[in-house]
Order: structure tokens, then sequence, then C-alpha cells
């Protein structure tokens, strides 16, 4: 079977003169037994074939790599505890048809499949992530932000997304497809950050996916998204035509929280559940199955931490600046002024709200205060590429602002 599938795909990319195919197979028959040793020796336009097996190996994609399995079911792409993703990639890439899992000692500490974009990022590129199942994960998916100057489209569709604390989450990204994935049994199924749905340039598409028994089904958090702290103007947020498992106005509206005062349209459902796939929608969330989730199947929420962005908080009698560097991979500095002697307190949360780390617990003396987090929670444990949060209180006042890890 293994040799009918290396015949396949040599005949499939017989054309392609200038590329490359490179197999790998745990048992020793193929070209390489790892797939990263299968990644350093191929080149931009390659292709990595990896047969099915058992990899207990973490991954880090370079620039145009393709890196395809050979069934979902039985390509296992193991989670090592040293590393914080189990697969990075970069621009160009496509990752399909593989099984990404933590391993039993790791679950819901290494992300699954992991893309940062910088300011050294090219303005444009494209990426996909199909037809994977990813399991067990903090986050199944995390691609993060920095730059919104970037044009790139990036596709993830008919994937499995099981079991993670965090499904899909996705900062500041301009330009996405969502579609077509079973999106289950997660903490937050679609966790969405600073990305604006009503900017007629930008491109975000959620469409024809089954978001059920998450405990949140979609979180949309951030300014951003709905209404900004710096212009509040009422907008519409384009969520129509999914199914959410009743026709009942007062049902559908007890799973959807919006706790700002906008006007946001969940009207126009279906009256039948969605079959998938369909076919490419406009932007927004359109024609998806967002039911049976615990807690809400859509929460939208303000960022507090948007309120101060781009500037030093200044609250009556401390300030607080800005995280330096930001974004950082291994540790940051925070620094803060108190005018007068008391008790201050500094801890890391993540989106969700989770206490990661408590820096700073005690009374101190008045003047400038440094203290340096170095990406770990109270476990010692180095948290995975992500946002967080951090929160200075002294006496009865407090300010919120975030910071990003790139791993």
């Amino acid at each position: 079977m293994k040799t009918l599938f290396i015949l396949l795909i040599s005949l499939l990319f017989f054309s392609k003169a200038r590329a490359t195919i490179w197999t790998v197979d745990d048992d020793g028959t193929a070209q390489f037994i790892k797939i990263q040793d299968a990644i350093d020796a191929a080149s931009y336009g390659d292709t990595v074939y990896v047969l099915n097996g058992v990899y207990p190996e973490s991954i880090a994609l370079t620039p145009g790599i393709s890196i395809i399995g050979e069934n979902n079911d039985s390509t296992f792409v193991l989670g090592t505890i040293e590393e914080n993703n189990i697969i990075e990639i970069e621009i160009g890439c496509t990752v399909k048809g593989l099984n990404i899992l933590a391993s039993n000692n790791n679950i819901n500490i290494v992300n699954g499949i992991a893309f940062g974009i910088s300011s050294l990022t090219p303005d444009t590129f494209d990426i996909k992530i199909r037809n994977n199942k990813i399991v067990k994960c903090d986050h199944g998916i995390i691609i993060l932000s920095n730059n919104s100057a970037n044009k790139y489209l990036i596709t993830i569709e008919n994937n499995i997304i099981q079991n993670n604390n965090i499904g899909i989450d996705l900062f500041y990204i301009d330009s996405i497809e969502i579609a077509n994935n079973l999106i289950f049994n997660n903490s937050t199924g679609i966790n969405i950050q600073e990305s604006p749905f009503w900017r007629y340039d930008w491109d975000i598409r959620i469409y024809g996916n089954d978001i059920e028994n998450n405990d949140n089904g979609i979180n949309l958090c951030g300014g951003r998204v709905t209404k900004s702290s710096n212009s509040p103007v009422t907008t519409i947020f384009d969520a129509t035509r999914n199914w959410w498992g009743t026709t009942i106005d007062s049902e559908i509206q007890n799973t959807i929280c919006d706790w700002e005062d906008r006007k946001v349209d969940y009207n126009n459902w279906l009256y039948a559940g969605v079959e998938t796939p369909i076919e490419r929608q406009d932007n927004g969330i359109h024609r998806n199955n967002i039911l049976n989730n615990n807690q809400w199947n859509i929460y939208v929420g303000l960022d507090i931490g948007s309120i101060y962005e781009g500037k030093e908080d200044i609250i009556n009698d401390f300030h607080l600046y800005n995280n330096y560097p930001n974004p950082f991979n291994s540790s940051t500095q925070i620094q803060y002024v108190i005018k007068k002697p008391g008790h201050v307190q500094i801890s890391i949360y993540n989106p969700l709200g989770k206490l990661i780390k408590k820096l700073v617990n005690q009374y101190q003396r008045a003047g400038t205060n440094k203290i340096t987090w170095n990406g770990k929670g109270d476990n010692n444990i180095s948290v995975p590429s992500g946002l967080y949060y951090y929160k200075i209180t002294y006496g009865n006042m407090s300010t919120t602002k975030k910071m990003i890890i790139l791993k």
C-alpha cells in the first residue's frame, strides 16, 4: 500500500521538474525516518509526503514547503514536551492530511499549528491548513500578527479540531477563510481578537463549519471587531444565515452575548441545519451550524486592553508603561511608577481570563519599579505563543495592557 502511495504521488508531480518530493516513513523504507530531516533537505516549492506512522517530533517548516500526510486517521505527529508548538509554519506552506496530537504527558500544553506574522514577513503570501485532525492541544491552530500592512490569504478548511483549549486562535488577522471544519469539544471553538469584520477592504470569511459542544462557540474579543473605543460608532456585525438549533428568537438570543450597546443582527437564521461543505461566502460569519455550546454560541466582547493601546496609562497615582519588547520571545520587562507607598499586585492572564502568573504581590515604596516576566506560568512551564494580559492593581485602582509571545 505504501509503495502504491509513493508511486501515485511521483506520477502526480512528474511534470513539475523543479519541485522535489521527499518521502518519510517511520519504518525506514522511505528516504527519511524523521519529518524534520526531510524538511531540512527540501527547498522552496518542494513537498514532503509523510506515510502512515507515528512521528513523536516537533516540526519547523521553512517557506514554501508543503507537508502532506497519507491519511489524517493514521499519520500521527505527536507534540513533545520540549517544544511549545508541534508544527511551526511559514509563508507559502501547506499542511494537509496529518493527525496532530499532543502526547499523553503534554495534553493542553503545546500548540498544534502555529504561525506568527511580523514586520519582516513579506507583504504577499498564502498559507493552507487542510484536512488535518488537531487534538488535545492548548491552541489547535494559533495565528498571530503585529503587522496589518500584509496582504495575504490564510485558508483553514476541512479540518477536525477537537478537545483543545482553543480550537482556532487569531490575533490581528486581516484576511482568512475558515471553512467546512468540524470544531467541537474545545473550551473555545474559534477565538478572534482584534480583527475588524466590517472593513470593506479586509476579507474574513467563516462559513460551513460545525461549531458544536464547545464551552464557547465563537469568542469575538476586541474593539476592532465591533466597536472601537476611539471611534464609538454603532456598527452591524454580519453573522447571518447560521443555524442555531432553533428558530425561536428568545432561545437564539439566550445563546448569544453582546454586552456593549451595539446593533447586532443575528436574525436571519436558517430553518434547518447547514449541509456542508458549502460554497464560498461573503465576509462575515455565514451558514455555520453553531449550536449546543455550553455557555455561548457567540460571545461579543470589548477588549479592555484596547482602550489604552498605544500610550501609557495614567490612572491617578500610578503609571503603567507598555512592556518591552512586545512582541517578545523569551522575556519582557514591565515598568510602572507609583507616587505613594502602597500594595501592588501584577498578574498575567490568558485571553479567557485564566490567571497564568502572579508577578508581584507586595507592599512597595513610591518610585519607579521594573519586573521581568520570563514567559512561564506559576507551574514554571513556558506558556505557548499567543496574546496575554498584564494587570496592575494599586490600592483600589487597576488597569490592564496586552502583550504577545511569538516563539
